[in-house]
């Protein structure tokens, strides 16, 4: 069955034609049965007749898969069910004039992914939290990035602040041999009124005028 892919979309990127290519009867396809045919005119995109004429040109030659346009390229990909088919039909059109333009049929070279050895890539680094040193604006030679150790964390501090109490007595030294215990108890606030001190603004003040003094006469 032929696949006519409308040649107003807007989806013309080679990713998804390569794809399609790709991944359409993927166990009879094989790479010489997919060609990109060029110099397309473009009337053929515009014209419902000479696309047909256009179509009729490959179908004479063997059972076609999908006819992609890509318009913007001025190209189209036609995927054959045999790549003897696809042969026949580049042989025969390759240069063929078509509305005063000379179309150009290729194969299509669909990129493979093939395993590459890991020692001819960058290896990412083990995933565990580093502390590293920035390198210098010019590193010199032979230069190599130092791992900072983690920080120092005083587990023994935090443990004698986590059992301090506010308000409870603390015994900063136990007793040992013939000398006491050195026990630090917090003071309490003496509310009795006896106790308060009254503040100095409160205090009585005499004000005593400063006599101005006397003008000596010339």
């Amino acid at each position: 069955m032929l696949v006519n892919v409308d040649p107003h979309s807007t989806d013309e990127s080679h990713e998804t034609v390569a794809e399609t290519c790709e991944e359409m009867n993927r166990p009879t396809r094989t790479e010489r049965s997919c060609l990109t045919v060029t110099n397309i005119p473009a009337s053929v995109f515009t014209s419902d007749k000479v696309k047909e004429v256009f179509e009729e040109l490959f179908k004479q030659h063997g059972d076609i898969m999908s006819i992609i346009y890509l318009k913007s390229f001025s190209r189209a990909r036609v995927i054959y069910h045999n790549e003897n088919d696809a042969t026949h039909a580049k042989d025969k059109l390759h240069g063929f004039t078509l509305e005063e333009k000379r179309l150009g049929v290729y194969f299509t070279q669909v990129p493979r992914i093939t395993n590459i050895s890991q020692s001819s890539t960058l290896q990412l680094p083990p995933p565990v939290k580093q502390f590293l040193i920035s390198p210098p604006a010019s590193p010199p030679v032979n230069w190599k990035p130092i791992t900072e150790g983690s920080p120092v964390i005083n587990h023994e501090l935090l443990a004698a602040i986590a059992e301090l109490e506010p308000d409870e007595p603390y015994e900063a030294h136990p007793p040992t041999g013939n000398q006491p215990s050195i026990t630090i108890h917090w003071c309490d606030d003496d509310d009795a009124e006896g106790s308060k001190e009254r503040p100095m603004r409160s205090l009585p003040r005499h004000m005593v005028q400063t006599r101005k003094p006397d003008s000596k006469a010339n």
